[in-house]
């Protein structure tokens, strides 16, 4: 079964409430809303809060990108990844405010290997772009959705074929926080 291509998901948050057409909870213990027109997660004192979306898309010669608004504390982790659920695999971004650094990984069950972190750089977290092209995944990062810099790749993990994208807020500290996410998918390159 062939997919639509991923660059075609879009959603910039302008309803009143999550688009249950375009996401389903996944794995959500927190709350979600949104707020502003952006998506607002704030996962409990003891879990996360996260959403994928609820179609496949082909990642192969195509994108997912994302712009994390902001984290509320300097606990905050916001997770931005791609998941092939028939492999149980995953591929993305955590990125977290303390620092200002973004962790690049991939998650294969028994194989998990996590590629590097990287500093980021501007008054706030910015946009999240995973990309394919010919065969590698680019993790790359952009402080204004316009210029954008590779920051890790590496040869495709696993079958992009059949990818969901999920945004998350993950909580370890015990104290209730959030993470703003917006525009998905709403640049145009």
């Amino acid at each position: 079964m062939a997919y639509p291509p991923a660059e075609d998901f879009r959603d910039d948050f302008t309803e009143t409430s999550l688009n249950t057409g375009k996401w389903t909870a996944g794995g959500a213990t927190g709350g979600v809303a949104v707020v502003s027109d952006q998506l607002v997660l704030t996962p409990d004192t003891s879990g996360n809060a996260a959403f994928v979306t609820s179609g496949d898309y082909d990642l192969t010669s195509s994108h997912f990108d994302v712009q994390i608004a902001g984290l509320s504390s300097n606990v905050t982790t916001a997770w931005v990844q791609i998941l092939n659920s028939s492999l149980g695999a995953a591929a993305g971004f955590a990125v977290t405010e303390s620092g200002k650094t973004a962790r690049t990984f991939t998650n294969i069950p028994g194989t998990g290997l996590v590629y590097g972190d990287y500093a980021l750089t501007g008054s706030q977290v910015g946009w999240l772009r995973i990309r394919e092209l010919e065969g590698t995944l680019y993790w790359e990062w952009s402080a204004d959705g316009s210029s954008w810099a590779v920051v890790d790749s590496a040869a495709n993990p696993f079958d992009l074929t059949a990818a969901q994208f999920q945004l998350m807020a993950l909580s370890s500290s015990g104290v209730t926080w959030s993470a703003t996410f917006d525009n998905c998918n709403i640049l145009d390159g």
